[in-house]
């Protein structure tokens, strides 16, 4: 442990990335307001079937075994989705997800179950208290499919995670998210704001009242409110020893664990840069050899400026009002 927490605090490239993040689909069911996808330079369509096999074969070739299939859309709307989930098992892949939830019921809810996908993340940001100014995903259908999920909990080891985007419309009713949440049984809420860097419309809370939100869930959880784990973006980046990790937060904990692959079977660094290729799986004889490419030394030595105003996974004052 000891060693892993100097190694973050040093910025040490691992000798391996911890997973690779596939970018299956960019279209989506859902068109929320506060989502960047149009914002960035990817096409809203979803990866073939045949770059997604190929994709699998050359991470397997190369001993990549865990994966992250999602994108900027919703991974279970893609066409080949059933399809997908299988042929990632049958070549031994380890596989996590976030979904919206909506269409996670039936044949697709029954194929992660069958395929042996243990985690599982869903985005909900509300229990639509209130409707007519929110701008989050559509919560309630998805609710009711994350309670029959729940269901398999045990009988198929599932760790459930839920997604949490705060924004101004949904802050009254967080706490009451996390007690829901909570009598579900799922295993961790993950709360976050928006990128302030692509926070255009200000969804945002102000600074102040983030926080002042934050310190009170933590103070909820001190005293075992929650049996679920709730993480907050201060609890992750700025207590403790982890203030200290990846150059006092210059660098991103994302880029130093996992790499990006888009629609078009290329490794990107980060979700938010799918432009920017350093290369294809097949280009590479070893993980080693892609993780410690001419291509991810240059970005790791230039992340700083490429990166500049993102703030996706840091927590600083910002400028939302």
């Amino acid at each position: 442990m000891w060693v892993d927490e100097l190694g973050k605090i040093l910025f040490q490239t691992p000798s391996r990335p911890s997973y690779a993040q596939l970018e299956l689909n960019n279209a989506c069911n859902l068109d929320c307001a506060m989502c960047p996808r149009h914002e960035l330079p990817i096409k809203l369509q979803e990866m073939p079937l045949e770059v997604f096999e190929k994709v699998v074969d050359q991470l397997s070739r190369l001993g990549q075994t865990q994966i992250d299939m999602g994108g900027w859309g919703e991974v279970t709307f893609h066409s080949k989705f059933a399809d997908m989930v299988a042929y990632a098992n049958s070549r031994g892949m380890k596989i996590s997800l976030t979904t919206n939830g909506l269409l996670l019921r039936g044949e697709k809810m029954q194929i992660l179950l069958d395929q042996g996908v243990k985690d599982i993340t869903f985005s909900i940001d509300s229990l639509e208290k209130r409707k007519k100014d929110f701008t989050g995903h559509i919560n309630s259908p998805a609710i009711r499919n994350l309670i029959e999920l729940a269901k398999y909990k045990e009988s198929h080891s599932l760790n459930l995670r839920i997604n949490t985007l705060v924004q101004k419309s949904n802050a009254h009713e967080v706490l009451e998210l996390l007690d829901e949440m909570d009598q579900i049984g799922v295993d961790m809420v993950v709360l976050f704001g928006p990128n302030i860097a692509r926070d255009g419309a200000n969804f945002r809370l102000p600074f102040d009242k983030e926080q002042a939100l934050y310190d009170e869930i933590d103070q909820f959880k001190a005293v075992g409110r929650w049996k679920c784990v709730v993480t907050t973006p201060p609890g992750r980046y700025k207590k403790g020893l982890r203030k200290y990790h990846y150059g006092l937060g210059k660098y991103c904990p994302q880029t130093y664990q996992s790499f990006y692959i888009n629609l078009q079977g290329k490794i990107t660094p980060c979700t938010l840069l799918p432009a920017l290729e350093l290369g294809d799986p097949k280009d590479f004889e070893s993980l080693d050899e892609l993780w410690n490419s001419p291509g991810f030394k240059a970005f790791r030595r230039d992340q700083v400026e490429i990166c500049k105003g993102c703030d996706a996974l840091k927590f600083e004052a910002h400028c939302a009002s």
